[in-house]
Protein backbone atom coordinates (compact mmCIF):
# COMPACT_ATOMS: atom_id res chain seq x y z
CA UNK A 1 0.00 0.00 0.00
CA UNK A 2 2.59 2.07 0.82
CA UNK A 3 4.70 1.59 -2.33
CA UNK A 4 1.11 2.60 -4.13
CA UNK A 5 0.96 6.06 -2.97
CA UNK A 6 4.67 6.65 -3.39
CA UNK A 7 3.37 6.16 -6.73
CA UNK A 8 0.72 7.65 -6.80
CA UNK A 9 2.85 10.79 -6.25
CA UNK A 10 5.29 10.48 -8.13
CA UNK A 11 3.24 10.46 -11.06
CA UNK A 12 1.32 13.45 -9.81
CA UNK A 13 4.62 15.48 -9.16
CA UNK A 14 5.80 14.50 -12.98
CA UNK A 15 2.00 15.50 -14.64
CA UNK A 16 2.10 19.14 -12.21
CA UNK A 17 5.90 19.34 -13.91
CA UNK A 18 4.95 18.77 -17.55
CA UNK A 19 1.83 21.40 -17.02
CA UNK A 20 4.49 23.44 -15.73
CA UNK A 21 6.78 23.11 -18.88
CA UNK A 22 4.28 23.63 -21.27
CA UNK A 23 3.27 27.30 -19.79
CA UNK A 24 6.77 27.73 -19.68
CA UNK A 25 7.17 27.00 -23.31
CA UNK A 26 4.01 29.23 -23.95
CA UNK A 27 5.25 31.85 -22.51
CA UNK A 28 8.67 31.70 -24.14
CA UNK A 29 6.91 31.88 -27.55
CA UNK A 30 4.69 35.20 -26.44
CA UNK A 31 8.86 36.67 -25.38
CA UNK A 32 10.56 35.38 -28.50
CA UNK A 33 7.65 36.89 -30.66
CA UNK A 34 7.32 40.40 -28.42
CA UNK A 35 11.93 40.35 -28.88
CA UNK A 36 11.06 40.09 -32.48
CA UNK A 37 8.69 42.94 -33.09
CA UNK A 38 10.55 45.19 -31.14
CA UNK A 39 13.67 44.39 -32.92
CA UNK A 40 11.94 45.04 -36.00
CA UNK A 41 10.31 48.31 -34.95
CA UNK A 42 13.82 49.74 -34.21
CA UNK A 43 14.95 48.86 -37.31
CA UNK A 44 11.67 50.59 -38.64
CA UNK A 45 12.18 54.01 -36.49
CA UNK A 46 15.88 54.06 -38.01
CA UNK A 47 15.44 53.31 -41.88
CA UNK A 48 13.18 53.04 -43.96
CA UNK A 49 10.30 51.24 -44.03
CA UNK A 50 9.61 49.29 -47.31
CA UNK A 51 6.33 46.97 -48.02
CA UNK A 52 7.85 44.06 -47.27
CA UNK A 53 8.83 45.19 -43.43
CA UNK A 54 5.20 46.84 -42.64
CA UNK A 55 3.92 43.04 -43.61
CA UNK A 56 6.45 41.58 -41.70
CA UNK A 57 5.69 44.03 -38.68
CA UNK A 58 1.70 43.26 -39.24
CA UNK A 59 2.70 39.57 -38.87
CA UNK A 60 5.08 39.62 -35.91
CA UNK A 61 2.47 42.03 -34.23
CA UNK A 62 -0.72 39.16 -35.14
CA UNK A 63 1.93 36.40 -33.77
CA UNK A 64 2.63 38.65 -30.73
CA UNK A 65 -1.21 38.79 -30.01
CA UNK A 66 -1.86 35.04 -30.34
CA UNK A 67 1.61 33.92 -28.52
CA UNK A 68 0.14 36.62 -25.42
CA UNK A 69 -2.98 36.47 -25.07
CA UNK A 70 -2.85 34.44 -21.96
CA UNK A 71 -0.20 36.72 -20.25
CA UNK A 72 -1.96 40.63 -21.14
CA UNK A 73 -2.48 41.02 -17.11
CA UNK A 74 0.18 39.14 -16.05
CA UNK A 75 1.98 40.54 -13.16
CA UNK A 76 5.33 42.05 -13.52
CA UNK A 77 7.49 39.69 -11.05
CA UNK A 78 5.57 36.28 -12.69
CA UNK A 79 6.49 37.64 -15.54
CA UNK A 80 10.44 38.47 -14.93
CA UNK A 81 10.25 35.29 -13.40
CA UNK A 82 9.19 33.31 -16.67
CA UNK A 83 11.74 35.55 -18.39
CA UNK A 84 14.58 34.03 -16.25
CA UNK A 85 13.40 30.57 -16.52
CA UNK A 86 13.19 31.07 -20.47
CA UNK A 87 16.74 32.39 -20.90
CA UNK A 88 17.81 29.34 -18.45
CA UNK A 89 16.05 27.45 -20.79
CA UNK A 90 18.22 28.79 -24.18
CA UNK A 91 21.45 27.71 -21.93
Amino acid sequence: MNRLKQLIVISFSLAVLSACSSKDTQFCSCLKASEQLNALSNDLLRNTITEAKAKQLKGLQQLKKEQCLEYVHMDGQAMLERKKACKELKK
